[in-house]
């Protein structure tokens, strides 16, 4: 009961952290409370990383973008062109020769913020707005230069100039619904010349997450409170001839809409860029090569109707980001996927819908597994958690994902894998707390064999009160009261623990299950508590074994300066009352029942008959002929079951110091004399003993048989 308590309240807790860790990464990255976002930044930093890692398995590596070819300032370009920035008389060349090859946007990510001195002639910067403003007299041709925007008033414009006016984004807008406040950045804006030239203007603003990685892109800036379009979306309105409208009317679901497509935003106009890839997903050239080449029916093809960003991958510029696909990523390649992203229709679902779907696939998945787990079984645990986690990352990767679900799945695998372990867990140390307990319970008195087998095989060891056939084993030492009193009590304790040690080995080494130690007596059987099938052949065994072991320890005791030991043995087989018995408080592994009292009965008639090893019909019943061929035994009397008309046959089982060992003439002998006797011959069976006893007049149940003989024809007169 308190194992299911723990093992169910664990997982519930498992699911209800898990459950709250993908509220967090939902919400994290918005968060103003810098305590709290630290906080919680666990659920984004795992989350995030592992989208990540599913989103590079869906990228189409062979895949280019057909509308947007990069004019990249790259290091050769540097190197030929020279100093950096570039003069302006370099991009007028630039965007004179783009315009004879009719391409359709020209995107600069470079900051055109300060005035480039004039040493002579016409200033290059006028140089520079001339080439844009014949440009865009081409119709549907357009220039964007960017600006930027901080989370910072400092260094700020108070009043949004009046060039930026154009660019304005109509709203749909529920009061008291707005986007966080952004500041326009002075340092970077671009120069009065240039904007006479009527260029589209864009805003820049890349803020990464907690791990360093850029992943959001803010496609609407609220300044001043008026909604402003990124660069992206200034293209994409360029070159597709709409307008995108922001949609701020729900307060769970915000949205920039265009004409194709749609794309939810968090607070700060953010959302997630569904990459294409990198460089080798982009059409480029260099400046330089660019500015080189001859034949513009090569570049006619490469350029007409394209959107050209212009913008630097020299390493030495310093513009790498750390991004999903790569960790040094050219920063113009971040606004190349978010606007082919705006191109191609694609978007994110409403996070709103990710986040319910991802708690449906935690909760079903989770609970599924609680549940299959309660069947207790390890094979179907184990199948059922790769099953589910293999299949929820097949659909994802292949699916959810494509589709612009952006699952929180690695709190699903988190709450189905950790489910799974802590219940695992449980079980394991329920288990272990189990076997110890069995093992505590029974290594006093069951073989370490058979303990093994019992914690391999639980099934095997049936603990409480049952009924089954097992053979009992008694023995006792000869005259013990009579050697207690001789010895001291340190002497006696050390010669009765050698004695039981020596014979309760021998009991565990042959699978035997110690029951108790009754004074110099010990009581034991086989069977229980595992089954073991040769349990008459074992007992006989290891009785043998005892009795054969003996001699060399009375040789140690004669050393010692101790008495020699002699015991008796009985064994039976039969059907006993076998468990665990006491009170409460007290218990004892133990077998109870009339052959129980049996076996003890053998026992004591050792000591009358003067044997060793004293055996009823039913253990040698138990035997196999096989088994039965490797001893030598006798008959030696015939008992009445206690309390029943039940007589049964006993025999003494020979050792290898036996008198009779190894004479089977003699045994033969024996066994007519007493069959004789049996069928009440009693003259017939002292004319075939007496002889017997002349070659072994120190046998006693020989000499017991002939007295029996005589007087039964003493008493027929």
């Amino acid at each position: 009961m308190l194992k299911n308590i723990l093992k169910f309240s664990g997982m519930f807790i498992i699911v209800l952290f898990c459950t709250t860790s993908i509220f967090f990464a939902t919400i994290n990255r918005e968060m103003r409370n810098s305590e709290l976002k630290n906080l919680t930044g666990y659920s984004s930093f795992f989350e995030d990383r592992f989208y990540d890692w599913r989103m590079r398995k869906t990228l189409d590596k062979k895949r280019v973008a057909e509308r947007i070819v990069l004019l990249e300032i790259d290091d050769e370009s540097l190197k030929k062109i020279g100093r950096w920035p570039f003069s302006r008389e370099v991009w007028a060349n630039v965007v004179q020769k783009l315009t004879k090859l009719n391409a359709k946007i020209i995107a600069f990510d470079i900051f055109f913020s300060e005035p480039e001195k004039r040493f002579e002639g016409k200033s290059p910067d006028d140089l520079f707005s001339n080439a844009i403003k014949r440009f865009q007299t081409k119709r549907g041709s357009k220039v964007i230069l960017p600006y930027g925007v901080t989370l910072s008033s400092k260094d700020s414009f108070k009043n949004i100039p009046d060039s930026m006016l154009d660019f304005m984004l109509k709203a749909k807008q529920a009061k008291g619904i707005n986007l966080f406040p952004s500041y326009l950045s002075k340092s970077v804006y671009p120069l009065e010349t240039l904007l006479k030239a009527s260029p589209a203007l864009g805003f820049i603003r890349a803020e990464k997450d907690g791990d360093g990685v850029f992943r959001m892109y803010p496609l609407v800036a609220n300044i001043n409170g008026i909604h402003f379009a990124s660069f992206p979306v200034i293209i994409y309105q360029a070159y597709m001839s709409e307008n995108a409208v922001i949609d701020l009317s729900d307060s769970e679901e915000k949205y920039l809409v265009t004409d194709y497509s749609y794309y939810n935003i968090n607070f700060k106009g953010e959302t997630k860029v569904r990459w294409l890839g990198g460089r080798d997903q982009f059409q480029r050239i260099s400046v330089s090569d660019f500015l080189n080449e001859s034949s513009n029916k090569d570049l006619r093809d490469l350029f007409e109707n394209k959107i050209v960003f212009i913008g630097s991958t020299a390493y030495g510029a310093h513009d790498l980001r750390n991004t999903p696909i790569k960790s040094d990523l050219p920063g113009v390649y971040f606004h190349m996927n978010m606007t082919h992203m705006m191109l191609d229709g694609k978007h994110f679902r409403p996070s709103g819908k990710s986040t319910y779907l991802s708690w449906i696939i935690l909760l079903g998945t989770s609970f599924l597994m609680i549940f299959i787990m309660t069947f207790q079984s390890a094979t179907l645990d184990i199948l059922v958690a790769i099953a589910m986690t293999s299949g929820l990352l097949f659909a994802d990767i292949y699916y959810l994902t494509p589709e612009g679900f952006e699952v929180k799945l690695f709190f699903c695998l988190l709450s189905i894998l950790a489910c799974y372990l802590w219940g695992t867990t449980v079980e394991f140390y329920a288990t272990t707390k189990e076997k110890k307990k069995i093992r505590n319970t029974f290594r006093r008195f069951i073989s370490p064999d058979v303990v093994d087998d019992m914690l391999t095989h639980p099934e095997h060891a049936k603990v409480g009160s049952t009924s089954k056939v097992i053979t009992v084993f008694f023995s006792d030492i000869r005259n013990f009261t009579e050697v207690a009193a001789k010895l001291k009590p340190d002497e006696l304790s050390s010669y009765l623990n050698q004695y039981m040690g020596k014979m309760t080995d021998i009991i565990f080494n042959n699978k035997g299950t110690l029951d108790k130690y009754i004074g110099d007596a010990i009581v034991a059987f086989w069977g229980a508590p595992i089954e073991i099938k040769d349990h008459a052949y074992r007992s006989i065994c290891a009785s043998l074994e005892m009795i054969e072991t003996l001699p060399t320890l009375n040789e140690e005791y004669l050393i010692q300066g101790l008495p020699a030991i002699e015991h008796g043995i009985g064994l039976n087989t039969g059907m006993c009352s076998v468990g665990n018995m006491g009170s409460d408080n007290v218990i004892s592994y133990t077998a109870i029942g009339e052959h129980m009292n049996l076996g003890s009965r053998l026992e004591k008639l050792c000591k009358h008959y003067g044997i060793r090893l004293h055996v009823s019909e039913f253990t040698l019943a138990s035997l196999t002929e096989e088994q039965l061929s490797q001893f030598q035994f006798r008959p030696i009397d015939r008992l009445k079951l206690t309390g029943k008309e039940i007589y049964f046959n006993t025999y003494e089982i020979l050792d290898r110091n036996h008198l009779f060992y190894n004479r089977p003439d003699d045994i033969n002998t024996y066994e007519k004399g007493f069959h004789e006797f049996r069928e009440q011959r009693p003259r017939k069976a002292v004319k075939i003993l007496e002889p017997l006893l002349e070659k072994y007049p120190a046998d006693t149940p020989l000499k017991i048989l002939v007295e029996n003989c005589r007087y039964a024809l003493r008493s027929r007169g």
